[in-house]
């Protein structure tokens, strides 16, 4: 953000440093695109050995998400996060089924702006 008077508590940079920035942020769909073969095998080693502790990282949206990209039911909103959690527990359970989740549950994070 770039600072003025009127913003006492922002993070206050140069308007050039904020153009850099958002030009850099600009070329990152573009850069994931590239190399997302890469990222995923790289995800999916490190997400594969600890499962259960990223699993406890997972929300609301990110469940949902993942559910309905593989087509597969789900539980209700009024769950809870733990619900959710120990649903997606039991139900992936090979490195196919987990793979396939946490790329469907992260699909949102891989779309380009608009």
């Amino acid at each position: 953000m770039v600072g003025s008077e009127n913003t006492p508590y922002g993070v206050v940079v140069s308007r050039e440093d904020q153009a850099e920035y958002e030009r850099g942020l600009a070329k990152t769909s573009g850069n994931f695109k590239e190399h997302e073969q890469q990222f995923w095998e790289g995800y999916f080693a490190f997400a594969d050995k600890k499962w259960h502790e990223i699993l406890k990282e997972i929300n609301e949206a990110e469940y949902v998400e993942g559910c309905k990209r593989l087509k597969l039911p789900f539980l209700p909103q009024t769950a809870s996060v733990h619900a959710w959690r120990k649903d997606a527990e039991k139900r992936f359970q090979t490195e196919e089924e987990k793979r396939a989740f946490w790329q469907a549950a992260n699909w949102y994070r891989q779309r380009t702006p608009a």
